[in-house]
């Protein structure tokens, strides 16, 4: 199968070896089908590898303002780096909301401590911003949407490896539960490619020693935020 898939090939393979045919199983619900399966592709990709996908955002803080919306295709955070004077990036820590008020927290507001917490599609910072600075947010973006490449959706995707079959078989498998029908095969076919996944995703960088870094420690001791 070709690295970057259609929407239109994976729509002919999806009914073609699930036997779902129109109708019932119209080509929006199979879509559907097929964005929740890639979805799901992408839960265990991020899962393994904190990288994956990972890019950036600039937030212009305003003085006397907390709360700030995140980028449209946020996923999940990889860090919050706060931009000193010196042009110096530095990690910032986060904060529980039911933190925010506690007395033992009071101390560091009035030491300028700055932390941070995410709600659905926001981050507040805490305490509030006195002056106009940056923050860089690294951040892991969202799966893509297969659609018509309108309204923000794609028409393709890269299957890098073939991943393109997990996601058929796993839309596969939406379509048969629907139709109630035994899906036991399609469950030990999805967790051999599951498992196949993740392994590819821990790995992605052969030139790395085969162990379990912190990054950001790593980042801190090379110096790369100067």
């Amino acid at each position: 199968m070709a690295r970057n898939v259609t929407l239109v090939n994976l729509l002919v393979y999806l009914r073609d070896r699930s036997d779902c045919q129109d109708p019932p199983f119209t080509d929006a619900l199979m879509t559907a089908y097929l964005n929740a399966a890639l979805a799901y592709l992408w839960d265990i990709v991020t899962e393994e590898n904190a990288m994956w996908n990972l890019t950036s955002e600039d937030l212009t803080m305003i003085a006397g303002t907390s709360e700030y919306a995140l980028a449209a295709d946020y996923y999940k955070t990889h860090q919050m780096l706060a931009q000193m004077a010196s042009g110096r990036f530095v990690p910032l820590k986060t904060i529980h909301p039911q933190q925010v008020h506690a007395d033992y927290y009071s101390a560091g507001i009035s030491r300028g401590l700055t932390r941070y917490f995410l709600r659905a599609d926001t981050v507040v910072f805490v305490p509030d911003p006195a002056a106009a600075w940056t923050v860089k947010h690294r951040y892991i973006a969202g799966a893509p949407i297969l659609g018509d490449g309108t309204g923000g959706t794609v028409t393709a995707f890269n299957s890098r490896n073939d991943w393109s079959e997990f996601v058929i078989n796993y839309a596969w498998r939406l379509a048969w539960t629907q139709e109630e029908s035994s899906v036991a095969d399609l469950d030990k076919i999805l967790m051999l490619s599951e498992r196949r996944i993740r392994r590819a995703a821990k790995i992605i960088n052969l030139g790395e020693p085969p162990r379990i870094r912190d990054i950001d420690a790593e980042d801190q001791e090379r110096n790369l935020y100067e």
